[in-house]
């Protein structure tokens, strides 16, 4: 439960920050994205699109001394005009910035946050649907064993 309850926390980070931001959407209209995690579910009907979103995705994970995961953040509008792109970015910096003033990198007194933190651009940008991806490291920790071995904390 250790990956699902870090994309909760990452999630709950990102709502204030998504809140005070608007992204153009198909509508035309400016909303505050949707965070997302994982996957977007399959569209229902046409409105369902007519949302800007961050995706919160695992993307991978390690165990040894610690456990780590990865984490892609991805941020998504749609805009016609080409501005679109610059939104996005603008919206990457300001996660990033938020990231970067988590008090000792430690979110939720649980999860520590393992610089850089990077961002990359989709090559194929899906015009009209604007993309970008945010890649985070976190240390989430490991079960271990005590000294006799027997038990685990």
């Amino acid at each position: 439960m250790i990956e699902p309850n870090l994309m909760q926390a990452i999630g709950r980070f990102l709502e204030p920050i998504c809140s005070q931001y608007r992204l153009p959407t198909k509508s035309g209209e400016e909303k505050s994205p949707r965070i997302v995690y994982g996957y977007l579910p399959p569209l229902q009907s046409n409105t369902d699109n007519d949302q800007a979103y961050v995706i919160v995705r695992p993307i991978s994970g390690a165990t040894g001394e610690a456990q780590s995961t990865d984490v892609a953040i991805i941020v998504s509008c749609y805009d016609r005009e080409m501005t679109g792109f610059d939104r996005v970015l603008d919206m990457v910096a300001r996660i990033r910035t938020a990231l970067l003033s988590i008090p000792d990198q430690v979110l939720e007194s649980r999860y520590m946050l393992q610089l850089p933190i990077e961002w990359h651009n989709v090559d194929d940008q899906p015009w009209p649907q604007w993309q970008l991806s945010i890649t985070t490291h976190w240390l989430t920790g490991a079960p271990r064993p005590w000294s006799d071995g027997t038990k685990y904390f």
